[in-house]
């Protein structure tokens, strides 16, 4: 297992034999989002959702991300980070994102609370998805040593009739509550 228990990502077990250098464009293009993501304030860190077990692909990956930041935005008075800039700030083509990567986004966008999402399956047609939540505490910043709660939903169905982010849109009915957001609109 991984961080807080998350399953490894199956597709890439041993990572040492896939590790690429850092690229300067790389690095220098997910500045540039930083940069430009700090221009407003924010809520909540929506971390873009990444793989545990073998991969959810990226575009339903993506769209999962999207409908949880929608509808944290449309039921609260928090404000999220657009998905695809938060995507492009930490690598957006990665599987998983490096943990102090993520701190270093949050801290700099002085959000309160991080959402990580990871999803994957176990060539069941049965997903797995776990969302890793830390809150902030006074002035202090996020670590590995900002206190995390986990939560997580087994065994949910999907098949080509009914991809994975549509299983995931169906199931945010019983997410939501789980969330520490409460619904203010």
């Amino acid at each position: 297992a991984g961080t807080a228990g998350v399953l490894e990502d199956y597709g890439f077990v041993n990572k040492k034999d896939i590790l690429q250098p850092k690229s300067d464009w790389m690095e220098s293009q997910k500045a540039l989002y930083r940069d430009l993501l700090k221009n407003s304030s924010y809520d909540v860190l929506i971390v873009p959702f990444q793989v545990q077990g073998y991969a959810i692909d990226r575009v339903g990956r993506s769209l999962m991300t999207r409908y949880l930041s929608y509808v944290i935005e449309n039921s609260t008075d928090l404000k999220i980070p657009d998905p695809t800039l938060s995507a492009r700030a930490l690598g957006e083509n990665q599987r998983t994102f490096d943990e102090e990567e993520i701190y270093r986004l949050a801290n700099e966008l002085k959000v309160r609370t991080i959402v990580r999402g990871f999803v994957g399956h176990n060539l069941d047609e049965k997903m797995v998805l776990t969302l890793l939540v830390q809150i902030k505490e006074g002035t202090n910043t996020f670590s590995a040593k900002t206190p995390m709660s986990r939560l997580e939903w087994r065994d949910i169905s999907f098949s080509d009739e009914n991809l994975p982010e549509e299983a995931f849109k169906n199931l945010l009915a019983e997410i939501m509550p789980k969330l520490p957001f409460g619904e203010n609109k």
